[in-house]
């Protein structure tokens, strides 16, 4: 009897042991206490790390006040050099007149390319110019091979939006609105005759020069012609009276 009730006293301290374990158990996770174990606390930085996004390569120079047929040296940097080779691609957008639709020619400048610079001669050259089209460079990638499955694709160097502009006219200096004068306009408030006016002026004084002079000789000739004339005809006088 008493091998019994010990037993008995047993098991039931043994559930109280229980009981207070489980309650203890479910107060923790009520206060959210969450503990990690050390594989996966790795485990979930090295997942982290495989998704989160590469560096980003940009370009180092800017792209305003470009003018058309002008050469442009792109250089670039931060690209691993396991993505090479590399392509440069360039692309123009022009809106039309419905305003929900735009032309947009695309075109490959160059493939191949192992450096890190590269130069666009006369832009926008193979593009097409538009004068209200927008402009953009990017950088792609030729070896596909090389991304690992499940890693981020590189960020590769892709410019803003530019306008390409054409050469400006020159024009004087003071106030660019104003025309160029004529080289063969005389300006009066210049002080100075144009080269045009002087070789005029010098033409017009040699006509009368020789019109003068021609002027002149003939005067000469008549009076000339006249007095033998005149001279004559006494002579002839003279010699009916002799007879």
């Amino acid at each position: 009897m008493e091998m019994a009730e010990d037993h008995r006293d047993t098991m039931a301290r043994n559930r109280a042991e229980n009981s207070k374990r489980s309650r203890y158990r479910g107060s923790s996770a009520s206060h959210g206490r969450c503990h990690f174990g050390p594989i996966p606390l790795l485990a979930t930085v090295f997942f982290l790390q495989l998704t989160a996004p590469g560096h980003a390569a940009e370009f180092t120079q800017t792209f305003s006040g470009l003018t058309k047929d002008a050469d442009l040296a792109l250089e670039w940097g931060g690209i691993d050099v396991r993505y090479a080779p590399l392509t440069i691609h360039a692309v123009v957008v022009n809106r039309t007149g419905d305003e929900n639709r735009a032309n947009v020619f695309r075109r490959d400048l160059a493939v191949g390319i192992q450096g890190t610079s590269w130069v666009w001669k006369s832009m926008p050259s193979p593009l097409p110019y538009l004068a209200t089209g927008q402009y953009q460079v990017e950088i792609r990638t030729e070896a596909r091979a090389n991304t690992t499955a499940g890693s981020a694709p590189p960020l590769l160097p892709k410019s803003p939006y530019f306008s390409i502009m054409k050469v400006k006219s020159l024009q004087p200096t003071g106030n660019p609105g104003a025309a160029l004068p004529s080289p063969a306009s005389d300006s009066g408030g210049s002080g100075r005759p144009s080269n045009k006016t002087i070789s005029l002026a010098v033409g017009i004084v040699v006509t009368l020069v020789v019109l003068l002079l021609a002027g002149a000789s003939c005067l000469c000739w008549r009076r000339r012609y006249l007095r033998a004339k005149r001279t004559k005809k006494r002579e002839n006088k003279f010699d009916v009276v002799i007879h």
